[in-house]
């Protein structure tokens, strides 16, 4: 038996590190502290909100880095 976690158990992987606004491709690539990364549509994160997103001023959340936040004009 081995005393290594299971990637889901150690947490890291649901701490954001960096958000960044991808334009050319209107996505958003989310970077978590363990590494992994992945990028998305920006129509998938806004779900149809009615306000306008400010998404180059997207940033992670900084106290709990467990959200992102999109200002809104």
């Amino acid at each position: 038996m081995t005393n290594a976690k299971q990637k889901w158990r150690r947490g890291s992987f649901l701490l954001l590190d960096q958000a960044l606004f991808q334009p050319a491709s209107a996505t958003v690539r989310v970077r978590f502290l363990n590494g992994d990364a992945f990028q998305l549509p920006c129509l998938a994160l806004w779900q149809g909100r009615s306000e306008t997103p400010v998404w180059p001023k997207l940033r992670v959340e900084p106290e709990t880095r467990g959200g992102l936040l999109v200002p809104t004009q």
